[in-house]
């Protein structure tokens, strides 16, 4: 599990990585209002570049699952939606937890951008609405390979 390694929700994810056994990774970044990184990881990397960053949450995941976010969030899901459709990341699914949050987003993506013919059909594919971990969880198995550790 890959997490900015912030409080909040990040801790939360953190935890239950390293209850679940898998490894725990917070990749921070050095901002004048940055905390210290939760007590729930097992490698923490700082970076001083957002781009680096992006970087490194995009070449290792196998998902993303979006949260409620302000610009930092929404920075992160259209960074990948741009990687992905122009081939630069390998194509995987976003999730986004919490449809009455990002309901007005979809939807200006539907009317504004695709309407238009700015983004296309193919560009949305990739995004799901998620409404509860169990909605989180089924995506995932239904898109994901099964590994077997």
């Amino acid at each position: 599990m890959i997490t900015g390694g912030g409080p909040g929700l990040m801790d939360a994810f953190n935890r239950g990585a390293q209850a679940g056994g898998s490894p725990s990774v917070g990749l921070g970044i050095r901002l004048p209002t940055e905390t210290s990184p939760n007590p729930h990881i097992d490698i923490h990397l700082r970076f001083e570049r957002f781009f680096t960053r992006k970087a490194v949450f995009v070449r290792y995941a196998q998902a993303f699952v979006v949260m409620p976010g302000g610009w930092g969030t929404l920075d992160e899901l259209f960074e990948i939606l741009c990687l992905v459709n122009t081939g630069k990341a390998e194509p995987v699914p976003v999730i986004l937890v919490g449809t009455t949050f990002w309901e007005d987003l979809l939807q200006w993506l539907e009317h504004g951008p695709l309407a238009r013919g700015t983004i296309g059909h193919a560009d949305m594919r990739f995004i799901q609405s998620a409404r509860s971990e169990a909605d989180v969880l089924r995506i995932l198995a239904e898109r994901l390979p099964l590994t077997h550790g």
